[in-house]
């Protein structure tokens, strides 16, 4: 980074790290960066990006992790609003219900050009633990290289190489993370496009308009997206594999949309490709089959009213007791 203005205040060495498991092979949760003091509202996505840039390093990385998405989704499970602002004890309390054994939380302030963010990466396993802690300090516009540096941090506690980011313009990138970023549905669609103009062949921006074209019934052009993507891998494919298995789904092709939920979860395991197969297999009649899959959605934490919705309609709904046969008339006493 520019300035020499990175700062590592507290890593220990992987070597020193008293593990059950490698840091690696547990799901990782990376919450939205909170603002420090007083943020202008035209900033207030940075505090989500820095940490949706951390998760897209772990998507390519395919290292296991809580997709934004999910988050989202536990909030409106919660009533809660888009970006709640937690203490640290409510975020590992969620973090462990999603079931993370890494967290990873950060503050952000804009000072003037600058952008000051500190990270803390947390051990959930067991007693809580700090493994790292981190203070860098660049300008607004250098968002992408800020973010970067972070990550490797977090990858050299997490014991895994770096990742291979996509070689995309800066605007491209930026505009892909407000997109993803945006709670409200027209912006995120502007955004997304805007990035898929600006590179083409930009995959993980094409996925997610995708989805976004899905889920507000434009069902042609986001499938046309969609069977593209499902044609190369990409950091994003277990995303868009199931997403086009859930489309052959509602066709009624079934043999294509499970064969499409099984290179999803060869990609990567997501809680929408086990719900998908529950789904598949609930029309199938093969009630046993489709449980399994529910008890591994459920391990995700997310999605929990669909779970249980789905979950009826596969145990058999238990016998009616039946009616006690009419007592006899007693006779009359003497």
């Amino acid at each position: 980074m520019s300035g020499n203005r990175r700062t590592p205040l507290v890593l220990l060495a992987a070597a020193a790290l008293s593990l059950a498991l490698p840091a690696w092979a547990v799901r990782v949760a990376v919450a939205p960066f909170a603002p420090e003091g007083e943020c202008p509202a035209s900033s207030m996505w940075i505090g989500p990006g820095l940490a949706f840039v951390l998760n897209e390093s772990l998507a390519r990385a395919q290292v296991p992790h809580v997709p934004l998405e999910h988050l989202r989704e536990v909030f409106d499970q919660e009533g809660l609003v888009a970006e709640p602002r937690f203490a640290t004890p409510s975020l590992v309390s969620l973090a462990r219900q999603l079931g993370s054994g890494i967290l990873v939380t950060g503050r952000y302030r804009v000072e003037g050009s600058d952008l000051r963010v500190s990270m803390d990466v947390l051990d959930l396993r067991g007693d809580l633990k700090r493994l790292g802690r981190w203070e860098a300090r660049e300008p607004v516009t250098a968002l992408l290289a800020l973010s970067e540096d972070l990550g490797r941090d977090l990858f050299a506690v997490l014991e895994t190489p770096w990742p291979e980011m996509p070689r995309v313009a800066a605007a491209a990138f930026e505009s892909y993370v407000r997109g993803r970023t945006a709670s409200d549905p027209t912006v995120a669609e502007v955004y997304l496009r805007k990035a898929v103009e600006l590179e083409p062949s930009y995959d993980e921006a094409s996925c997610y308009l995708a989805l976004l074209l899905r889920n507000t019934g434009r069902v042609s052009e986001a499938r046309a997206i969609l069977e593209r993507l499902a044609r190369k891998p990409f950091s994003r494919s277990a995303v868009a594999l199931a997403a086009l298995a859930g489309l052959r789904l509602d066709e009624g092709r079934i043999a294509d949309a499970w064969n499409l939920y099984m290179r999803s979860l060869k990609a990567g395991e997501t809680p929408e490709a086990h719900l998908g197969l529950a789904r598949l297999y609930l029309r199938q009649k093969k009630s046993s089959e489709a449980l399994r899959e529910l008890r591994m959605a459920e391990t995700f934490g997310v999605f929990q009213e669909e779970i249980e919705l789905l979950r009826s309609q596969a145990q058999p709904a238990p016998p009616a007791a039946s009616a006690a046969p009419p007592k006899e008339a007693e006779p009359p006493s003497p």
